[in-house]
């Protein structure tokens, strides 16, 4: 029911001038840097300022994929077929670990490879650099089993429950807590786990708060804004985590470890 934009945060004015020419009204912010529009009757545009949880790699390769854009015509940039299925791997990748993968995504993902002349060989060597190039091997597989009637290997079983689970397009509740399974949080100490897992780190503080690019030693004190700021709105990110861990059993998490090992994610995170 939306439709998703990342852009750098100085051309929000620019983009809100666009969307409000459309026909779209401001609804709201949140998170200080997520913006709502909303078209009447049903139209939704989430504007997104900040990339938490990707790899510097991840960020260069992400934006070579946008620098390779082609002029389809007088109004529209489009990725090529290669890309565009490469976008859809790592976008189903991000919900897969984030919020579940529901069938939708994969529906997507199998008629990309149907009726596409892909070059694979391309496609192969940049998912290696974004580290999902395992993952899509296994989600492909897994694709056959959903839309061909493939019979599932006993391996893939529980992630195929898992899909099925999450519904057309994933859900929030399901899975909320999965960062915490990734097997290189349990290589670093308890404080920069805690920092990553809430998007704490300097380098995620620094895309809230830009004011840190010039004051560093302002960093302490964004901690206090954005407690106060979570305190207030209640979809902050830090109220939402502390409370998905308490309802977080071990057993569930081992299970979800399974599942993760089997997708090859938890594999492909801890790559060299």
């Amino acid at each position: 029911t939306d439709i998703d934009i990342y852009i750098d945060k100085s051309d929000l004015a620019v983009v809100d001038e666009v969307l409000k020419s459309l026909g779209f009204s401001f609804e709201l912010k949140y998170n200080g840097c997520d913006y709502n529009y909303l078209k009447k009757p049903r139209y939704y545009v989430e504007v997104h300022t900040l990339m938490e949880g990707f790899t510097d790699t991840q960020k260069k390769v992400l934006k070579g994929l946008a620098d390779s854009t082609f002029k389809a015509d007088e109004k529209a940039h489009r990725l090529s077929d290669n890309d565009t299925y490469i976008y859809l791997v790592f976008h189903l990748y991000k919900h897969f670990v984030n919020s579940g993968a529901g069938v939708r995504m994969f529906l997507d993902l199998y008629l990309m490879r149907k009726n596409s002349g892909l070059d694979f060989s391309y496609i192969k060597d940049v998912l290696q650099k974004l580290g999902v190039d395992g993952f899509e091997e296994v989600m492909s597989r897994i694709c056959l089993v959903l839309f061909e009637g493939k019979d599932a290997d006993e391996d893939v079983k529980d992630v195929i429950a898992f899909i099925f689970d999450s519904g057309a397009f994933g859900k929030f509740s399901n899975n909320r807590h999965l960062s915490k399974i990734n097997a290189k949080q349990t290589k670093i100490t308890k404080a920069q786990r805690i920092s990553s897992s809430y998007g704490l780190s300097f380098d995620s503080m620094k895309e809230r708060y830009p004011i840190l690019k010039k004051y560093p030693v302002l960093y302490p004190f964004s901690f206090i804004h954005r407690f106060f700021y979570g305190m207030i709105h209640r979809r902050d990110v830090l109220k939402n985590a502390k409370k998905a861990q308490k309802n977080i059993s071990s057993d569930c998490v081992d299970e979800y470890r399974k599942i993760f090992i089997t997708a090859k994610i938890y594999e492909e995170n801890n790559r060299k």
